[in-house]
Formats: structure tokens, sequence, C-alpha cells
């Protein structure tokens, strides 16, 4: 950078020559160097911009059908914002591909709450309702024990060139953390469009969430099929 004090040079601006740019600021007319061309980014450059790009969509999806501000909640203890912490939970979380490489390390909600221990996903044998049960208990404050089961559902179609899902809660969800069981439905729109998709497995996200809405624990990932459950349509 040059600043130019010569009274020839006052009404200069724009481009000078092949590589320099001129500008009047404060009254001065400044002379800068234009940028040079453009390096062709490296392999490992490229899949770090893919991975960002990958990180911003994954993240805006999950905002769109959270229903809480769970990651703020997270992120502020370490300083972080939202994106950023969701980010940071969830690194590494895709292949060279820009595939998710396993739902199971997908994280969609993080907090300060505990899950219970033994969390497992069972077919009730009724319709598409599923039966989730834990060992109950009744932590330190009211909050824990009471704290009530929450749960997503995901339905996976990867594109070639990058994931894809769809996403939607579970209905008539039950459960609070000291009783030590619930259950959720599958919504038969849901359901069909798995069908639709060739798809009989559902992915599934169980946590807890604070009455006040406040304090949520991290999603745990089960998986549910859709083959040998008969669902009766009602005209």
């Amino acid at each position: 950078m040059a600043i130019i004090k010569s009274d020839l040079f006052n009404e200069m601006s724009g481009r000078v020559g092949r590589n320099l740019f001129a500008y009047t600021r404060m009254g001065q007319v400044i002379l800068r160097r234009g940028p040079g061309p453009r390096k062709k980014s490296s392999q490992a450059q490229e899949v770090c911009m893919s991975s960002v790009t990958c990180m911003n969509m994954l993240y805006s999806a999950v905002r769109r059908i959270m229903k809480w501000e769970v990651w703020k909640l997270a992120g502020a203890p370490h300083g972080k914002m939202a994106n950023n912490y969701f980010a940071r939970v969830n690194k590494g979380i895709f292949d060279e591909r820009r595939q998710i490489r396993s739902y199971s390390q997908l994280v969609l909600t993080e907090g300060t709450l505990c899950n219970p221990a033994g969390m497992a996903v069972n077919y009730t044998g009724q319709g598409l309702r599923y039966e989730v049960t834990w060992v109950a208990e009744d932590g330190p404050g009211a909050r824990a024990g009471t704290s009530e089961l929450q749960v997503i559902l995901l339905l996976d179609h990867p594109r070639e060139d990058f994931f894809g899902f769809y996403q939607d809660w579970a209905i008539d969800v039950e459960g609070t953390r000291d009783g030590g069981c619930g259950g959720f439905t599958v919504a038969e729109d849901f359901a069909d469009l798995a069908r639709q998709k060739g798809i009989a497995t559902l992915q599934v996200y169980c946590f807890f969430a604070a009455p006040d809405r406040k304090a949520f624990s991290r999603s745990t990932h089960f998986e549910i099929r859709l083959d040998n459950v008969a669902v009766i349509h009602q005209e």
C-alpha cells in the first residue's frame, strides 16, 4: 500500500496499470496492490471447505425442526455460539463423499441432563407404536426426575453429491424419567414416505427435556424397522 501526496493524483481512482488500484480515503489517494491470481485449492482444502458446507447444512436442518434453543444452551458454558458448538460435537461426522459416516454418531441434542441407564426401544406389536424403556431413577433435584421423553425421527436418503434426510417429531410421545418407561408413535405419513423410498429402517433419536425447557440430555440413537409392521388405514 502507498499513499500519494502529489496534487497530480488528486483525481485518480480505479485500476492503475495491471495490478494496482487507486482510491481516496480521508482526503488521501491510496495505491494498493490488487489480489494476484487465485491459486487452485489443494485436495485437503477442498475437503475442508466441503466439510464446512455440509456441517452448515446439517445444523440448519436440525435447527429447523428443533422446538427449543438446545444448542444455544449447550454452547453457552463453553463460550461457543450454537452453530459452532454443534460443529464441535459433531466433528468428523462426514466422510470424503460428503455423506454422514454413521447415524449412530450423529448428535441432535446436547445438554446438562444425563440420560438414564439401560435405554431401549421395542415394537409393541400395535400399529406404529413403540415402547421406550430405561432404568427408573429420580436424581438430585425435581427436574431430573420429571424430565420428559422426546423423540425425533430421521429418514435417510443420501444423494450422490451431498447427504440428505427427512426428519420429523414422533407423535403421542409420553414418559418421564422417574417412570422408567414411555413410548412414541411414528406418524403414518412418515412411514408411508419411507415405504415410497423403499426404506425399511428409521433412525430414532431419544432425549429428555426439563419441564421448563431449560435443560436437555444428549440424544441417544436407535434404529427401528418398518417392514414387519402392519399399518391400518382407517377410511
